[in-house]
């Protein structure tokens, strides 16, 4: 902070104190303040201004009344960047950092993202504010150039939305921005370590509570789970990110036991990363004969794989087994497929809403991670009374 470039007009007819608090403004605006940051004290800023120290002590009053400083001590005065920023930018933004190219998001048959872009873009527009999507910088990009990049966010930016990581084992650019504490930061379906980011996650007891009645109302006693990972502890592939989804089979095995559903270890299907696995994977469970009621599918694109592959091993949905999934995304060939919801409209809505929650007031301090509901929608994939 320039503090020596304040100018002041002793001519003006303006009061010295009034400049210096417009002059401090302006400094503060140009320099894009990028976390906590003091000012001078008193004796210091009129000895450089060389004016008496009630004068500076009046332009402090100035910006404190208007929230833009505070007093952490008696003698010291620190920028309150939260609400500085809000003064400077009254036509903020908010910007959602692709994890890929955009055409990759929204093109595929399972649009997931998509989803989440409906819901941040509708509530944004309800807002009037402008949504920006965010490539970030080379893995390998200078230091030096990742911290001009977050500062030139920061001027435009009231907050940011992950969608995901990168999968870059060391990916500074997302490492650097999501240090970064004074832009208000949340990200979908997922945890991660650092304290400042704000989270939203989806909520499976709902939806796995209303299958379980449904369940229970056919006499559907059994379920086994059909899963692309190894097991229900996958380990977590994202560096930066624990994705909801890593630990989706567990949670989901859990409230079915909870509701009363027998959840046996013998009945799951690991490794079904394609149709093909599915296929194989069935094939040596019906060989074993245990086979259980109903098997639940990580998510809808795999509840499709395998409602084929029951088909192509000669098993009837439902008659001789029924197939839940979990998304409720619209899949060709998946027409009634019974699922668990997953509220990826709702999650987008309310992801906007903590960013620039947390853009208005100044407060980049996350809670504990926001819970929306799941639901669960009926279907012809599972067998009636």
């Amino acid at each position: 902070m320039k503090y020596s470039e304040i100018k002041i007009d002793r001519n003006s007819p303006e009061p010295l104190f009034w400049q210096i608090a417009s002059e401090l403004r302006r400094i503060a605006g140009e320099n894009m303040l990028s976390g906590p940051v003091g000012l001078p004290s008193e004796r210091k800023l009129a000895a450089l201004l060389g004016v008496d120290r009630s004068t500076v002590n009046k332009a402090f009053d100035e910006l404190s009344a208007a929230g833009l400083i505070t007093r952490t001590s008696p003698r010291k005065m620190q920028w309150n960047t939260g609400k500085l920023r809000k003064k400077l930018q009254p036509f903020a933004n908010v910007g959602i950092i692709l994890p890929g190219k955009f055409s990759g998001q929204v093109e595929e048959d399972y649009q997931v993202p998509l989803q989440y872009f409906k819901g941040i873009i509708d509530r944004a527009s309800e807002k009037q504010v402008s949504t920006i999507m965010i490539t970030l910088p080379d893995a390998n990009t200078p230091s030096a150039k990742i911290d001009e990049f977050i500062a030139g966010l920061s001027g435009r930016l009231a907050g940011i939305i992950h969608l995901g990581d990168r999968s870059i084992p060391l990916d500074s650019p997302l490492r650097k921005l999501m240090r970064c504490e004074y832009l208000p930061q949340v990200i979908i379906s997922a945890d991660t370590k650092y304290s400042n980011i704000m989270q939203i996650l989806p909520d499976i007891r709902p939806g796995v509570q209303a299958l379980a009645a449904r369940l229970k109302k056919s006499g559907l006693k059994s379920v086994g789970v059909v899963s692309p990972y190894a097991g229900f502890a996958p380990g977590n592939a994202a560096p930066y990110f624990a994705y909801s989804s890593f630990s989706r089979a567990e949670n989901v095995r859990n409230a079915l036991i909870d509701n009363g559903i027998d959840c046996n270890d013998k009945y799951h299907l690991w490794d079904c990363m394609t149709y093909q696995a599915c296929l194989k994977n069935l094939l040596l469970k019906i060989e074993s004969g245990s086979l259980p009621d109903v098997y639940w599918c990580h998510n809808d694109e795999i509840a499709n794989w395998f409602h084929r592959a029951c088909e192509e091993a000669g098993l009837q949905v439902p008659e001789n087994i029924s197939i839940v999934g979990f998304d409720g995304v619209n899949i060709p060939g998946n027409t009634g497929l019974a699922t668990i919801k997953m509220p990826f409209y709702e999650i987008g809505v309310q992801a906007f809403d903590l960013v620039w929650h947390a853009f208005e007031n100044g407060n980049t301090t996350p809670g504990r991670p926001v819970m929306v509901n799941t639901g669960f929608i009926d279907g012809t994939t599972l067998k009636n009374q």
